[in-house]
């Protein structure tokens, strides 16, 4: 970055500063470009891409596993308890 460029930039962020709002939508519009540049979207082969898919699946699969056993364990861990209690209140 050039001097000239550098003072530039420096007498701007200074006329920006004064007004507060414009300052912010001014920074906010500036990081969203500089996402949109950066956004590379890296060509994936079909191989890779069928790999990445069946690892999904795979993950899908193990979540919808746990919460089905934590399911079955919060019920079993409920139903004790509530016969605890029902034992301790004489209710059987």
């Amino acid at each position: 970055m050039s001097f000239v460029s550098f003072s530039l930039l420096v007498k701007e962020n200074k006329k920006l500063l004064r007004n507060k709002s414009r300052y912010t939508k001014t920074k906010q519009r500036a990081y969203e470009i500089q996402r949109k540049v950066q956004l590379l979207y890296p060509e994936k082969s079909p191989e890779e891409l069928k790999a990445v898919k069946k690892k999904i699946w795979e993950d899908l699969e193990r979540s919808r596993i746990r919460r089905i056993k934590l399911n079955i364990i919060s019920i079993i861990a409920g139903s004790v308890v509530f016969i605890r209690l029902c034992i301790y209140w004489n209710l059987f």
